[in-house]
């Protein structure tokens, strides 16, 4: 019987601190979309998202490789975006542009230079081989956790990430393999 009970104190506790929090915590997957299809999301309307629009959709300077145009990533629920710059223009740097509820716009510098330089010039085998998992959400709170899973070319992998307050991101683990 006091198993049971300290079960439900726990459980009680749990849902407590998840109330507190802004609700339970939980985990989603953002896909690749289109520019066009993230442009019409409820989140690519957003007016903080819109003025910084124009920047991470214009045609890179060498329109001539369509790999190197910015890639749009968005959750099923439209709450969580992502955009991967691989160009800076004049009006954003490249990295990445995570975008929060609330309207709020974060911006990353690369995790690993020369493997996101790779993954821009080479773009994945299919837009459904590389995506990114959120972690740890709250509802209306921001992206802490991702994991950015990848195919391109003859290579697959995995990166897990944490954003940190400074614009950087830490590589937490690093996985690859040969997909031969």
């Amino acid at each position: 019987m006091k198993r049971y009970g300290l079960f439900l104190l726990m459980i009680l506790e749990c849902a407590l601190g998840s109330a507190m929090a802004g609700g339970p915590a939980y985990d989603t997957r953002l896909s690749k979309v289109s520019k066009d299809d993230f442009l019409k999301s409820a989140l690519g309307k957003e007016p903080a998202f819109q003025s910084l629009a124009a920047g991470l959709v214009a045609p890179p300077p060498d329109s001539s490789d369509k790999n190197r145009a910015p890639r749009f990533y968005l959750s099923s629920d439209q709450k969580y975006g992502l955009v991967e710059a691989c160009v800076a223009s004049t009006a954003t740097a490249a990295g990445l542009y995570v975008l929060f509820p609330g309207a709020s716009v974060g911006y990353y510098r690369w995790y690993d230079p020369s493997f996101n330089e790779w993954a821009c010039t080479e773009g994945c085998n299919e837009d459904k081989d590389c995506y990114y998992e959120a972690h740890g959400l709250t509802p209306n709170g921001p992206i802490q956790r991702l994991d950015y899973h990848y195919e391109i070319n003859l290579q697959g992998g995995q990166y897990d990430l944490e954003l940190e307050k400074d614009h950087h991101i830490k590589v937490l683990k690093k996985q690859t393999a040969d997909l031969t």
